[in-house]
C-alpha cells in the first residue's frame, strides 16, 4: 500500500472512530413521551392546575427537578409562548425517588415511569373567549441503569379553551 493511501485510510478510520461515541449518545432520540391531554376548560378570573403527563420509555428515567450533583441536569418546564391575559406560574413537580446507577456509590433523585406535572394557569378577566395554545418546553436528562445521556428539549403545547361564565356555571 502506498504512503498516501495508507495515510488516507488512517485519517478515515480516525474520523470514523471519533464519530461513534457521538452516535452512541443518540442525538435525535427522545427518552420520554408527553401524553397529550384534552383541551382544558377555564373561565375568565379562574386559576387552575393543568395536568401534564410524561411517560418515560422502558428502561429510562430522568433527573429530578432539583439535583444535588452539579454534573446532572435537573428537569425543568418553561414557558415559550403564552397568550395575552393568561398567566403561567411555576410548575409543580411530584416527589422524586432515589435511583442508583449500576456500580455507583450514591443514589440520585429521579422520576421514573410516569411523571405528572401540574402547570398553574390563571386567566385574567380580560382574556378573549375561545381556544388558546400555550407553548412549553420540557428540558431533561435521561439515564438508563448504566449511564446518563446528553440533555434534551421537547417542546409541547397545552390547549386551553376560555369559556364565558354563565350564571349556572358560577355556582359550581
Amino acid at each position: 500500500m502506498n504512503y498516501l493511501a495508507r495515510n488516507n485510510l488512517i485519517i478515515f478510520l480516525f474520523f470514523l472512530g471519533a464519530h461513534f461515541p457521538l452516535k452512541a449518545q443518540l442525538p435525535d432520540h427522545h427518552f420520554v413521551e408527553i401524553n397529550q391531554s384534552p383541551e382544558w376548560e377555564i373561565y375568565p378570573g379562574q386559576r387552575k392546575n393543568l395536568e401534564v403527563n410524561i411517560k418515560m420509555l422502558e428502561g429510562y428515567h430522568i433527573q429530578a427537578n432539583q439535583v444535588q450533583d452539579p454534573n446532572l441536569i435537573p428537569t425543568s418546564v418553561t414557558t415559550i409562548e403564552v397568550p395575552f391575559n393568561i398567566v403561567v406560574y411555576n410548575p409543580i413537580f411530584p416527589q422524586p425517588e432515589p435511583f442508583k446507577l449500576r456500580d455507583a456509590q450514591d443514589s440520585m433523585m429521579v422520576f421514573q415511569q410516569t411523571l405528572r406535572i401540574y402547570i398553574p394557569v390563571e386567566v385574567k378577566n380580560e382574556a378573549k373567549i375561545g381556544q388558546h395554545k400555550i407553548t412549553m418546553n420540557l428540558h431533561y436528562q435521561a439515564c438508563d441503569a448504566v449511564k446518563c445521556y446528553f440533555p434534551r428539549d421537547l417542546p409541547f403545547m397545552i390547549n386551553v379553551v376560555v369559556n364565558e361564565r354563565t350564571p349556572d356555571r358560577e355556582n359550581r
